[in-house]
This record gives structure tokens, C-alpha cells and sequence, in this order.
């Protein structure tokens, strides 16, 4: 599954994405905040990857229907 999202940045560590059971939450400069579900992703696999203000979400799908319900970080990779 991917997904992307247009961020007012082309600086990764301008972001923070977080992952939390089919959430992903993305938080920017200024007071710039999105949330996507990803229902069908395996998020434990969640990459982020930017290019160009153009941000990113690749997770493959899930194979096992149990979610985390722990929070976790995912580095943002920045392309070019």
C-alpha cells in the first residue's frame, strides 16, 4: 500500500511520523498535522521516504490482522 501526502517541507527531519495501530500520524513545521489510516498495511514494515515537499507512505499488506497498539516512530528518508 502507498500512499502520499504533499508536506511543507523537502527537509526529513522537519517531519515526525508516527505509527499506532492502522494510524499514521504526521506532524511538520508550523502547524502542519495529517492522519491516515492504512487499514490493510502492516505498519510494523511502514516507510517514509520525501521527495520535493512529496511525502511518501509505503507499507506492505497486512498478513497478520492483529494490530500494535504501541507507538512507534518511522524515519523519514529523504530522496533526491
Amino acid at each position: 500500500m502507498v500512499i502520499t501526502i504533499r508536506v511543507p517541507t523537502s527537509s526529513a527531519e522537519e517531519l515526525a511520523v508516527t505509527a499506532r495501530g492502522s494510524v499514521v500520524r504526521v506532524i511538520g513545521p508550523g502547524d502542519f498535522r495529517h492522519e491516515v489510516t492504512m487499514t490493510d498495511a502492516d505498519l510494523d514494515q511502514l516507510h517514509a521516504q520525501l521527495y520535493r515537499g512529496i511525502l511518501e507512505l509505503r507499507a506492505p499488506h497486512i498478513t497478520n490482522p492483529l494490530t500494535s497498539p504501541v507507538v512507534h516512530a518511522v524515519p523519514v528518508e529523504t530522496l533526491t
